[in-house]
Protein backbone atom coordinates (compact mmCIF):
# COMPACT_ATOMS: atom_id res chain seq x y z
CA UNK A 1 0.00 0.00 0.00
CA UNK A 2 1.07 3.39 -0.79
CA UNK A 3 2.39 5.35 2.43
CA UNK A 4 4.00 8.55 3.47
CA UNK A 5 7.35 6.26 3.59
CA UNK A 6 6.91 4.89 -0.18
CA UNK A 7 4.57 7.32 -2.03
CA UNK A 8 7.67 9.11 -4.01
CA UNK A 9 9.28 5.31 -5.44
CA UNK A 10 6.34 2.76 -5.39
CA UNK A 11 3.39 2.54 -7.73
CA UNK A 12 0.63 0.04 -8.88
CA UNK A 13 1.02 -1.95 -12.31
CA UNK A 14 -1.14 -3.33 -14.16
CA UNK A 15 0.32 -5.72 -16.75
CA UNK A 16 -2.80 -6.54 -18.34
CA UNK A 17 -3.42 -3.42 -19.81
CA UNK A 18 -0.03 -2.11 -19.78
CA UNK A 19 -0.62 1.02 -17.31
CA UNK A 20 1.02 2.19 -14.12
CA UNK A 21 -1.01 4.69 -11.42
CA UNK A 22 1.76 6.73 -9.31
CA UNK A 23 1.97 10.02 -7.01
CA UNK A 24 4.45 12.45 -8.49
CA UNK A 25 4.95 16.04 -6.71
CA UNK A 26 4.71 19.40 -7.92
CA UNK A 27 4.34 23.29 -7.42
CA UNK A 28 2.08 26.29 -8.18
CA UNK A 29 2.53 29.75 -8.22
CA UNK A 30 0.59 31.45 -4.79
CA UNK A 31 1.22 34.10 -2.99
CA UNK A 32 2.14 33.09 0.44
CA UNK A 33 5.77 33.28 2.05
CA UNK A 34 7.45 30.49 -0.14
CA UNK A 35 5.89 32.00 -3.42
CA UNK A 36 4.35 28.32 -4.50
CA UNK A 37 1.80 25.58 -3.46
CA UNK A 38 2.78 22.37 -3.26
CA UNK A 39 0.80 19.73 -5.54
CA UNK A 40 0.54 15.83 -5.59
CA UNK A 41 -0.67 14.20 -8.57
CA UNK A 42 -2.21 11.11 -9.19
CA UNK A 43 -1.32 9.73 -13.01
CA UNK A 44 -2.04 6.85 -14.23
CA UNK A 45 -0.04 6.26 -17.42
CA UNK A 46 1.31 3.54 -19.61
CA UNK A 47 4.76 1.73 -18.85
CA UNK A 48 6.89 4.08 -20.57
CA UNK A 49 5.08 7.25 -19.00
CA UNK A 50 5.11 9.03 -21.77
CA UNK A 51 1.30 8.52 -22.50
CA UNK A 52 -0.87 10.09 -19.62
CA UNK A 53 -4.19 8.20 -19.41
CA UNK A 54 -5.71 10.47 -16.05
CA UNK A 55 -4.57 13.14 -13.73
CA UNK A 56 -6.27 14.58 -10.72
CA UNK A 57 -4.09 17.23 -8.56
CA UNK A 58 -4.25 17.44 -4.75
CA UNK A 59 -3.06 19.74 -2.26
CA UNK A 60 -2.74 17.09 0.43
CA UNK A 61 -1.08 14.20 0.39
CA UNK A 62 -2.89 12.46 2.46
CA UNK A 63 -5.62 13.05 0.01
CA UNK A 64 -3.49 12.07 -2.79
CA UNK A 65 -2.54 8.30 -1.43
CA UNK A 66 -6.49 8.02 0.18
CA UNK A 67 -7.17 8.15 -3.74
CA UNK A 68 -4.96 6.04 -5.21
CA UNK A 69 -5.04 3.14 -2.84
CA UNK A 70 -8.77 3.80 -3.44
CA UNK A 71 -8.82 3.18 -7.29
CA UNK A 72 -5.63 0.60 -7.76
CA UNK A 73 -4.97 -1.05 -4.86
CA UNK A 74 -6.08 -4.34 -6.28
CA UNK A 75 -3.10 -4.06 -8.85
CA UNK A 76 0.16 -4.93 -8.22
CA UNK A 77 2.00 -3.04 -5.96
CA UNK A 78 5.32 -2.21 -6.70
CA UNK A 79 8.71 -1.20 -5.07
CA UNK A 80 11.57 -0.45 -6.72
CA UNK A 81 13.63 -0.30 -3.88
CA UNK A 82 12.24 -3.77 -2.79
CA UNK A 83 15.77 -6.15 -3.89
CA UNK A 84 14.83 -9.45 -3.03
CA UNK A 85 13.62 -10.12 -6.71
CA UNK A 86 15.91 -11.49 -8.92
CA UNK A 87 16.01 -11.87 -12.83
CA UNK A 88 15.29 -9.39 -15.74
CA UNK A 89 13.27 -6.25 -14.56
CA UNK A 90 15.12 -6.35 -11.30
CA UNK A 91 18.19 -4.92 -10.54
CA UNK A 92 19.41 -8.03 -8.71
CA UNK A 93 20.33 -9.54 -11.48
CA UNK A 94 23.14 -6.66 -12.12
Amino acid sequence: MINQNNWDSCFYRNDQQAKIAFISFGAEPASNDNGFKELYFVSLTNFDRDEEYFQQTFSDLEDAMTSLNQKYSHWTFIDPENKTASGCGSCEAH
